[in-house]
């Protein structure tokens, strides 16, 4: 039978505490995440593009477009011209 009273939890013939629950929480948690970093896992870091600048020919109002402009820019090695003659590749989609 389950029954509360105030913090504490009994459970049949067990009493439980339910900070144990998110005790329990927090230790999966952090083994999950020892055992990510210990095979060696890491995010991706800023890609390198074998160009400079960039125009994007999208209408100024598409999520596309949004979306790019704000990948490029959080790249910050990439830049977006607003002109096509400033740019070394031009995206025409």
């Amino acid at each position: 039978a389950y029954q509360r009273r105030g913090l504490i939890m009994k459970i049949g013939a067990a009493t439980m505490h339910p900070l144990f629950f998110l005790r329990r929480g927090w230790f999966v948690a952090l083994l999950l995440a020892f055992s990510l970093s210990a095979c060696g896992f890491a995010l991706r870091g800023p890609v390198a593009f074998p160009f400079k600048s960039i125009y994007i020919s999208l209408p100024i109002g598409s999520p596309l477009n949004g979306e790019l402009h704000r990948q490029l820019r959080a790249n910050g090695q990439t830049l977006v011209t607003a002109d096509p003659k400033d740019a070394e590749v031009i995206l025409d989609v």
